[in-house]
């Protein structure tokens, strides 16, 4: 019998989470993601993040804004504060 990591089974949850978002929200989170991937090796904690980006863009859906304007609209921006 095959033990999925923790690792493996975010990212697969997440991948399913992602892809109920809208169009627009789905490719600022890629943005965001490689962003991340600049700035951290730890796949890990970006899924970690990306769990929560996906978890705030679905509650901007149900307020009827995007993610990107709840974020600041400012990538770069962003990403400094999270390091």
């Amino acid at each position: 019998m095959l033990f999925k990591n923790q690792y493996t089974m975010l990212k697969k949850a997440n991948d399913l989470s992602a892809g109920t978002l809208t169009a627009d929200d789905r490719l600022y989170l890629e943005d965001l993601c490689r962003g991340l991937n600049i700035l951290t090796w730890n796949c890990y904690e970006i899924e970690r993040i990306r769990k929560d980006l996906i978890e705030i863009a679905a509650r901007c859906e149900l307020e009827g804004h995007a993610l990107q304007q709840e974020v600041g609209g400012d990538t770069e921006r962003f990403l400094l504060e999270l390091d």
